[in-house]
């Protein structure tokens, strides 16, 4: 199914259930974490933060739409809440990008 969307299988990870801190650690192998539009990430995107990651969000109109931009507030990362659609995309290939000097930058 991958391939289909032209992702490399290689590239997707299947991980066995481990402690809490472990598998925020084991988070940080990823790149950048993309958000849904309508509900926002709440305590995964709260892991992903923890473990270093840029969290790319689209803030809505409702609550459940917010969570994610007001978890980047509080931690002075306002850059990555898009205002637009077209943001969120443009913010997403950007870090994609540069992702090597992103996430060093955020795991400091």
């Amino acid at each position: 199914l991958a391939e289909q969307f032209s992702v490399d299988p290689a590239r997707i990870v299947f991980c066995d259930p481990v402690d809490w801190p472990r598998h925020v650690r084991r988070g940080g192998v990823a790149d950048v974490f993309l958000d849904t539009w309508s509900y926002n990430a709440h305590s995964t995107g709260s892991n992903t933060l923890w473990a270093g990651v840029p969290l790319v969000t689209y803030a809505g109109e409702k609550m459940a739409a917010r969570v994610a931009a007001g978890m980047n507030k509080g931690l002075w990362a306002e850059h990555y809440i898009a205002r637009t659609r077209q943001e969120y995309e443009d913010m997403a290939v950007a870090l994609y990008s540069s992702r090597g000097r992103v996430a060093e930058g955020l795991k400091e």
